[in-house]
């Protein structure tokens, strides 16, 4: 943010229009406002201050104390500043409430605070806000900051420097992210979070679905037959995929061994039966010649 102009009238000690070109004195890089006590220097700062968010700071913030008092009664008190920020450029306008003399009848009345902002468009003044809530909602989008941010960073009253460095984290983090514009990264951080947190999610549904296999396959395992020792020990609360594959791995090797021991006792059985049966042919065979020798004799 960079202000350019300030223009005021009938506004604190001056009676008159006073107007600032701040791009001129600050061609040298950096300018002093001096003077003597009441001169008016710290009421620059708070025109300043006006005329963005249409307070000041502290006690000051009083309507009646800002119009001039030695203003012409029927003077206008109004503040204007141009400013630019996130590459653009403005120009606001807020007067605030004052009485101001009637029009008709003698007596005085009451002059409502108003406000007006222009944004610089091609070299042109395009109006946009008339209202004192549309200029605030805009002030606030060009700035990134709250009034009360703005004059505890950037106009920061005499002597509250080290109150600001004394507050608590909590009350200067927003305001620091604000000035640094360090948003996006806590955005970040929030995004990273929740992905993190799904991401958590998913590997605890992959774990219970691992644990699931290598329960199936010690069951199968122990029906199978006699269970390895390492079986029989519990499986981490979030197992590998590999501590799946040699869970499987160990129930189908016990599984195999027990089809392959049982293939060799059907192999085992079948050749018993054939070898009875060859042995009972034998004898009907020797009886059957025993009956052909009888018969001849």
């Amino acid at each position: 943010m960079r202000i350019h102009a300030l223009e005021l009238e009938a506004f604190g000690p001056f009676p008159d229009r006073v107007a600032l070109d701040l791009d001129a004195l600050s061609a040298d890089g950096v300018f002093l406002i001096a003077g003597p006590t009441g001169a008016g220097k710290t009421t620059l700062l708070d025109a300043i201050c006006f005329g963005l968010y249409g307070r000041v700071p502290g006690a000051r913030n009083d309507a009646q104390a800002l119009r001039s008092q030695f203003a012409d009664p029927a003077a206008r008190t109004a503040v204007t500043v141009e400013f630019s920020a996130r590459g653009r450029r403005y120009r606001v306008e807020r007067s605030p409430a004052y009485e101001r003399p009637a029009k008709r009848g003698g007596g005085t009345t009451l002059q409502r605070a108003s406000a007006q902002l222009w944004v610089c468009e091609d070299e042109q003044w395009a109006g946009r806000a008339r209202t004192m809530a549309e200029v605030s909602d805009i002030v606030y989008d060009a700035v990134g900051l709250s009034a009360e941010q703005f004059t505890k960073i950037i106009m920061l009253p005499q002597g509250d420097f080290a109150a600001f460095l004394r507050a608590d984290p909590q009350e200067r983090e927003p305001i620091l992210e604000r000035l640094f514009g360090t948003e996006r990264f806590a955005t970040a951080a929030r995004e990273l979070g929740a992905a993190a947190t799904r991401a958590r999610g998913r590997i605890d549904n992959v774990s219970q679905e691992r644990l699931r296999l290598i329960a199936q396959a010690a069951e199968l395992a122990a029906a199978a037959g006699p269970v390895p020792p390492d079986m029989g020990e519990r499986a981490p609360e979030n197992p590998s995929a590999a501590a799946v594959d040699a869970a499987l791995s160990v129930a189908l090797t016990v599984a195999r061994e027990d089809d392959e021991t049982a293939q060799a006792s059907a192999r085992l059985a079948a050749a018993d039966e054939d070898a009875a049966r060859a042995g009972a042919e034998a004898i009907a065979e020797r009886l059957r010649l025993r009956e052909r020798v009888d018969r001849a004799g």
